[in-house]
């Protein structure tokens, strides 16, 4: 059904397009205004391109930053893990160390 209609008005346009070219150029007797018309139209054609066009880029860089901060938060986020998993394992060598020295003590001296 949507399709029809929209067949529909896509014909109707274009009929309503071919009746104003019409009443332009052989009732009202102005074939140059009919020109300047089509050129306008023209003109508001490329400008809705180019200003699609620097929407799209603009979205692009919008896109590319947000993924450089995501990237830079995972590379720090992946860092202070590193740094993390690094202080905890020293503290547990040092506790096992410690541990390790008064076992030996222990064991030998009997204190």
């Amino acid at each position: 059904m949507q399709a029809i209609d929209n067949v529909m008005h896509v014909r109707q346009i274009r009929q309503y397009y071919k009746d104003l070219e019409h009443m332009v150029r052989y009732e009202l007797g102005m074939p140059d205004l009919w020109v300047e018309i089509q050129a306008e139209r023209d003109k508001l054609i490329e400008e809705a391109r180019v200003i699609t066009q620097l929407q799209q880029q603009a979205e692009r860089q919008a896109d590319l930053k947000r993924q450089l901060r995501i990237d830079r938060f995972k590379q720090r986020l992946n860092i202070y893990v590193a740094l993390l998993a690094a202080m905890f394992s020293i503290i547990l060598f040092l506790f096992g160390l410690t541990w390790l020295v008064t076992w030996d003590r222990e064991w030998r001296w009997g204190y």
